[in-house]
């Protein structure tokens, strides 16, 4: 009858309407939503960056204060600060001792220098005082009134920016007219009269780039604040020595908590700041994130809401109007079709024959989940490969045969007493797991990987005894170049092994890192007897062969398959060997890590040489 509403043309103008409904209040959801995901990631990502950062200060601080101890304990120490008149002629026999401790300071740690400062005017540091100003008077500066102080007890503390105005022009140009951070100690006689102090003051450079480092946000700030509230070391170097301008509410938030984070203004910029305190100390940890970055990382979900809102609706109508037709019924037997495809079994579904689209669409679907089968399967295959072939890398890196090895040999260096040598191997050591075990870079630059390699390879210098002789060259312009993390490790190994293991004399390793045009290529040589040829060709066809994981000598297969996943198939590693040795070349291609241009035009390339008795 004319005019008369249909049950269906009723029920589809009722879905395109609720569905309409439900996809606006969806997307206007999902909008506010996202600021509130977003800004709880983001305070997530920043108490785990606070936290990883305040580990790293931690351990340089603390193993300043156990230097500081040990100085400060030192008998020569305060003979020389209680002597009258502390001329060198008089005090060089008790520098000795105060050198042998002051040697041992870890070149790893941002520490730039070691005051040992007596109220009697007596100077010492690192150099021996040849980069000190004679003529200048350290007990008439605050920071030292502060650091030789010990009120209610408290003798170890920190001190907050000072200038450096006691290093001669001449040795010291830099230095010189830049400021630093302190951890002091108070140094007391028999009497427990203090008569000086020891400061170990630190490079605020190196501590600028551990926090850029640290730092993944360009917009946001990384900030370390003294017990007052003024920027000591910041990511961006600036407002170095001025008082962070947070508001009375902030500045009390700050203070009322050792952790914690909330909204401030900063310069008239609301911001969010997440911050942590220093373990021993009421130094603060401070991250500021604009609040506009967070909302900038929301945008572009919030512009792509829109337009997919809009093409929801069109196509809820467009099906509106195709569902009010006579392809209805041929339509609604092809979804049923499409609703039975099994996710885990895939199969074709029956080709609708009604109309030739249909087919068409029943056809080329059925092409899709072929095709979508076949690419399931392969990314199976491949992320097993790609996971066993990550797996076996990190398991050939610092096995248990090597850890128990390192570990006997601290045990012997601790028996006789070298303690110097066994906190070496302690810290390198633990330097070489934290490499190993960190996950946050799939790819790193070569000089990174040739450091590491280092302190490999120093640790199996002190298991030989001075009989392995090590070299490291390396083409300045493939230091900041990219390569997989933890790559040329297992090919070293594998040459120690075929050469000092079976070898009594001594034996030389070297690896050599050129750049030829846009290929990346790693030598690692020793002069071992050599691979017999049959041997040497078994060896080059089972690089080609699909690795069996059962066996355990997969080292080098490993890498060569590693290379040829990543870049593909024409790289990879080739292995050549005579009377003199054996070489085996890592090529693969060269790409360049994204690092600013300051650092991209500095040297970055250098010679490491390791010999025995390192």
């Amino acid at each position: 009858m004319p005019g008369r509403r249909t049950l269906a043309g009723r029920f589809l103008l009722f879905s395109l309407v609720i569905n309409s409904l439900l996809l606006i209040v969806l997307g206007s959801s999902l909008t506010v939503l996202s600021g509130h995901v977003m800004q709880e990631e983001v305070e997530a990502s920043c108490e785990r960056m606070l936290l990883q950062t305040k580990r790293l200060i931690d351990t340089y601080f603390s193993d300043a204060r156990t230097r500081l101890v040990r100085l400060a304990s030192l008998s020569d120490v305060i003979v020389c600060m209680n002597m009258e008149n502390p001329r060198p002629a008089r005090t060089l026999a008790h520098e000795r001792e105060m050198d042998r401790l002051l040697t041992g300071v870890d070149l790893f740690t941002p520490i730039q220098d070691v005051l040992i400062l007596g109220r009697n005017g007596y100077v010492y540091n690192l150099r021996n005082r040849q980069n000190l100003r004679s003529d200048y008077d350290f007990t008439a500066q605050d920071w030292f009134v502060q650091a030789s102080a010990a009120e209610g007890g408290v003798t170890i503390r920190m001190l907050p920016l000072h200038d450096q105005r006691y290093y001669t022009q001449r040795q010291e140009p830099t230095a010189s007219c830049e400021q630093t951070i302190s951890l002091s100690m108070a140094v007391h006689n028999a009497d427990r009269q203090t008569i000086g102090a020891i400061v170990c003051c630190f490079d605020l450079s190196s501590l600028t780039a551990l926090f850029r480092d640290a730092n993944n946000d360009q917009s946001a700030r990384l900030m370390l604040l003294d017990s007052g509230g003024t920027v000591c070391v910041q990511s961006s170097g600036e407002d170095l020595g001025q008082p962070l301008a947070l508001t009375d509410a902030g500045r009390a938030q700050l203070l009322a908590q050792e952790s914690g984070s909330f909204v401030d203004a900063i310069g008239g910029e609301d911001m969010l700041i997440c911050y942590d305190s220093l373990s021993f100390s009421d130094w603060n940890l401070v991250f500021a994130v604009p609040i506009q970055s967070i909302k900038a990382h929301s945008r572009p979900l919030r512009l792509a809401l829109a337009p997919a809102l809009l093409i929801s609706l069109l196509l809820n109508l467009i099906m509106a109007l195709v569902y009010s037709r006579s392809v209805r019924r041929p339509v609604a037997a092809l979804l049923d079709s499409l609703s039975s495809v099994d996710v885990n079994q895939i199969e074709p579904i029956p080709v609708r024959r009604e109309y030739q689209e249909l087919e068409r669409i029943s056809e080329k679907f059925n092409d899709l989940l072929a095709h979508i089968d076949q690419l399931v399967l392969r990314d199976y295959r491949t992320r097993l490969e790609l996971s066993r072939f990550e797996m076996a890398a990190l398991q050939a890196q610092i096995n248990p045969h090597f850890l128990f090895n390192t570990l006997q040999l601290l045990q012997t260096e601790i028996l006789y007493g070298n303690t110097e040598k066994s906190n070496r191997i302690i810290i390198t050591l633990s330097q070489m797991m934290r490499y190993c075990m960190t996950n946050g870079e799939a790819a790193v630059p070569v000089a990174q990987e040739m450091e590491y390699l280092e302190k490999y390879l120093m640790l199996f210098d002190s298991k030989y005894e001075g009989r392995l002789r090590t070299q490291i060259d390396m083409d300045p312009r493939a230091a900041q170049m990219l390569m997989p993390k933890l790559l040329v490790q297992p090919v070293v190994e594998n040459a120690i092994r075929h050469t000092a293991d079976c070898a009594a004399g001594d034996c030389q390793i070297s690896v050599s890192v050129q750049l030829a045009d846009d290929l990346l290529i790693i030598a690692v040589e020793d002069d071992g007897s050599g691979i017999g040829p049959e041997q040497l060709e078994q060896i080059r066809q089972g690089l080609e062969r699909r690795i069996d994981w059962k066996k355990r000598s997969i080292g080098l297969a490993n890498v060569h398959q590693r290379i040829r996943t990543i870049y593909g198939p024409q790289y990879g590693l080739s292995i050549d060997s005579g009377p003199d040795g054996t070489v085996v070349l890592l090529r693969f291609p060269a790409q360049k890590e994204n690092l600013p241009e300051d650092a991209q035009s500095g040297e970055g390339g250098k010679r490491h040489e390791a010999a025995g008795g390192r």
